[in-house]
């Protein structure tokens, strides 16, 4: 949410306040103001949860990491959606949201591959179904 706060709302509001200003009279009004940046730190913390969910995922053998390197770029398309999905109205704040995202997934790929051999070599795995893989 700090991330959302210091980097993304700023910019966004700069953008949307500033768009088209010779033609508009804009005014800011509280209500609305304090939905978007609700709706968008609610948005951006949620989808920084992204890798504690994939790493549950794969300790309760419905994923592995084999397979998410597999289908990375399906992940990485889902992941655009996902970006395009949050409370955005100007390429900059997608840029700004959707670059982390991609960071934190790739990242997670990685933090699974870490956590799964270290899992296999405990011996906590050994009960995985072979649909996860």
């Amino acid at each position: 949410m700090a991330f959302a706060y210091f980097f993304v709302l700023p910019k966004a509001l700069t953008v949307l306040t500033n768009y088209n200003d010779q033609l508009f009279n804009i005014q800011i009004r509280a209500k609305e103001y304090f939905r978007f940046a609700t709706l968008t730190l609610f948005a951006i913390g949620l989808g920084f949860e992204l890798p504690i969910f994939m790493l549950a995922l794969v300790r309760l053998g419905i994923l592995s990491s084999r397979r998410l390197r597999q289908t990375r770029r399906v992940g990485i398309v889902v992941v655009v959606a996902v970006a395009v999905l949050l409370p955005t109205v100007d390429p900059i704040s997608l840029i700004f949201e959707a670059g982390p995202l991609l960071a934190l997934y790739e990242g997670s790929i990685w933090l699974c591959v870490l956590f799964e051999r270290r899992w296999e070599k405990a011996g906590v795995l050994s009960w995985r179904t072979s649909w996860a893989e």
